[in-house]
């Protein structure tokens, strides 16, 4: 297993280092002068603009830059906001947590979602459960998570008044009212993580459900409990942890439009509000970090198959 570890993580250390050149890269390639962004409405002369230009490096050419930041970034130090002129570091540090808690939460409510509907789905084949199942997974992923957003606000918070329509309080400080804060944006970001799963779950469920070893344990007389969790369940996890890995980078792509709906203070609408503002360093700080999690999120999956398939572990 550790020699499984290790060859997982001497392949994740070259794949941050090309996301990053890519990161920098792209985004130097976009339009806009960043110079404009931190002399904000002033207007000095060229000179001003030359020496500017010098001071932050903007004078040397890309690869230069690149490893300037990139060997600061290495050390934890992603540079100042050309628009707060706040340390990135600590501006990223605050907004990490809202979006960590809105993507655990709807992991959570995409599994709690998925699991029973997928496994009653594959266990009462060509029934009217199996129906209801696909299509609730068939809207979920028809829909987009601004589309649900909005239709979620309009019902429970304009119409029925039942939780606000945004904001954001931190747990510590009120745990009741960061709960029905975060309810709409959990279920639009989690419904359609929850309808893609609920499919894989149904397809592992019945590809696991033919094979022998399933007739093997029902001649046995185990029950048909412990034959879809002990021994069907746990062959089908491998492929639905895959997804799990795979729908990460969705899920992060998702939080952004989700933040922005109902005012979440997290790394999506920094980005966003990063990118209309051509603030840079933050940009950059927030790109990579969220790039960072998706790598460790597919390294927690290869670690995964170790466990549910020991044989994987040792290969």
């Amino acid at each position: 297993m550790l020699t499984y570890l290790l060859r997982r993580l001497a392949l994740f250390i070259p794949v941050l280092v090309l996301i990053s050149i890519l990161v920098f890269s792209l985004l130097h390639l976009a339009p806009g002068d960043p110079v404009n962004m931190i002399v904000g409405e002033d207007r000095p002369g060229p000179e001003v603009i030359a020496a500017i230009r010098k001071e932050y490096g903007f004078d040397d050419p890309l690869p230069i830059q690149y490893l300037r930041w990139a060997s600061h970034a290495a050390v934890g130090d992603l540079g100042y906001s050309y628009r707060s002129r706040e340390a990135v570091t600590q501006v990223v540090l605050e907004r990490l947590p809202t979006t960590v808690e809105l993507s655990v939460l709807s992991i959570a409510f995409g599994l709690v979602l998925a699991l029973p509907l997928g496994i009653l789905a594959a266990l009462r084949r060509g029934t009217w459960i199996d129906a209801v199942s696909s299509a609730v997974a068939a809207l979920g992923i028809s829909m987009p998570a601004f589309w649900i957003g909005i239709l979620l606000i309009y019902l429970f918070a304009l119409t029925l008044r039942w939780v606000p329509p945004s904001g954001y309080v931190s747990p510590t400080e009120d745990l009741a009212q960061n709960l029905r804060l975060m309810v709409l944006p959990v279920i639009t970001l989690g419904l359609g993580y929850g309808a893609t799963l609920t499919r894989y779950v149904r397809a592992s469920m019945l590809e696991s459900l033919g094979l022998d070893f399933v007739r093997t344990a029902r001649a046995k007389g185990l029950s048909g409990a412990q034959v879809v969790f002990g021994h069907v369940l746990r062959s089908a996890l491998v492929p639905i942890v895959t997804v799990l890995g795979i729908e990460t980078g969705r899920l992060l792509g998702g939080a952004v439009l989700t933040e922005t709906i109902f005012a979440l203070p997290g790394m999506g609408r920094l980005a966003v509000d990063a990118i209309l503002s051509s603030d840079f360093p933050t940009m950059q700080g927030a790109v990579l970090i969220m790039a960072l999690w998706v790598l460790l999120a597919n390294l927690v999956v290869d670690l995964l198959y170790g466990v549910l398939d020991p044989r994987m572990g040792r290969s």
